[in-house]
């Protein structure tokens, strides 16, 4: 698999299926406003890599955004 850009969206990527975890992802983002990766690490995932695969997804699919801190 090709490495994924960071800042921006590719067109074609893979099919995805929610999972519990992903909906209370999105619900713990939308309730507080927004969420730092590694509040998201430790609230939902156990290792670091997993979350960042898991968060690439959800933002690659446009079910979060990213927001860049100067």
């Amino acid at each position: 698999m090709a490495r994924l850009p960071r800042n921006r969206r590719v067109k074609d990527f893979q099919r995805m299926v929610l999972q519990a975890r992903d909906i209370a992802i999105i619900l713990a983002v939308y309730e507080n406003r927004f969420l730092r990766r590694d509040q998201i690490e430790r609230l939902f995932f156990s290792t670091t890599s997993a979350c960042n695969q898991r968060l690439q997804a959800l933002y690659q699919h446009k079910f979060l955004d990213r927001i860049y801190q100067p």
